[in-house]
Formats: C-alpha cells, sequence, structure tokens
C-alpha cells in the first residue's frame, strides 16, 4: 500500500476515533468533576511532575555526555522525556523511541549510542524502583503502626536522582 494512502487513512480513523469519543462524552459529568478538583492540589501535581520531569532531564543530558560527548541542552533534554513519555503511551509495550530518534534529528548522534543510552537509563529506573521498593518493605516493619510516607518521599526523590 501507498505510505501517502496508508497515512491519509490513518489520519482518518484517528478523526473518526476522535469524533466518536466527543459524541460519547456525557460534558455535564465532566463539566461538574472539573468544578470539585482542588486547585491546590492539581498545582502541587503539576509542581512534583514538573520536578521529576527536570530530574530525568539532567538525568539524560549527563548520559548523552558520558556515551558521546556531545551536551545537549536542558529544553531539548525536557522536550525529549516528555515525547518519550507520549510515544510510549501510544506505542504498544511501552517502547519509548522517540528520544533516540530526536537525537539522531537534532544532534546527528547515531542510533546505536542514543539507544543503548535510553537502555541505561530503564537500568536505573529498575534499580532505583528495585531499592524503593525494598526500602518500603524495611520501612513497614519499622514503622508497623505509624507508616509514615514522608520517609519515602525524600528517599524516591534521592533514589531518581
Amino acid at each position: 500500500m501507498n505510505s501517502k494512502i496508508y497515512t491519509r487513512l490513518l489520519q482518518t480513523l484517528g478523526f473518526l476515533v476522535l469524533v466518536y469519543f466527543l459524541f460519547s462524552v456525557d460534558f455535564h459529568n465532566v463539566k461538574v468533576s472539573l468544578l470539585s478538583i482542588d486547585t491546590v492540589i492539581i498545582l502541587e501535581l503539576f509542581f512534583v511532575m514538573f520536578c521529576l520531569v527536570s530530574v530525568r532531564a539532567i538525568r539524560w543530558q549527563y548520559l548523552i555526555k558520558v556515551l558521546t560527548g556531545q551536551t545537549i541542552s536542558f529544553r531539548f533534554s525536557f522536550v525529549s522525556i516528555i515525547s518519550g513519555v507520549a510515544a510510549g503511551c501510544i506505542v504498544p509495550g511501552r517502547l519509548d523511541a522517540a528520544k533516540p530518534l530526536l537525537l539522531k534529528k537534532n544532534y546527528s548522534i547515531n542510533l546505536s549510542s542514543a539507544t543503548s543510552g535510553m537502555l541505561i537509563e530503564r537500568l536505573v529506573d529498575v534499580q532505583a524502583i528495585t531499592i524503593l521498593f525494598i526500602t518500603s518493605i524495611f520501612g513497614m516493619f519499622i514503622y508497623q503502626d505509624e507508616f509514615s510516607f514522608a520517609f519515602l518521599v525524600p528517599l524516591s526523590f534521592f533514589l531518581l536522582i
């Protein structure tokens, strides 16, 4: 099948899904739900999300600097992280191919170096989650009745760095 026809077919299908979604949404319930949201909590969540993505962006900058010797900007790194998360939501298996492709396009970094950086980042994520899980288990035994998330939040920030 011709790639232009295939692209047009996918765009049409996406538009039809969007139209179906818009006609099936109960906008009154959406309005009621949005009005019941505590804006302070939402702002706090956006702040935490911004901090976490910033830490991941700095880590991505560092990995690329170590692997390739090239310095990428914080802004580009931040956008790469957001693009990777967005692509992971669309592509099955959460394949994060967006970051290596963006590096190749904007900084002419070969895909093998960028992909190995992505794999190293995933390994660091798995290691941090494992350490956090083990620490949480010990925390549950120490603070059986008064288990405190205040113990885990600073620890999780430390481990993600």
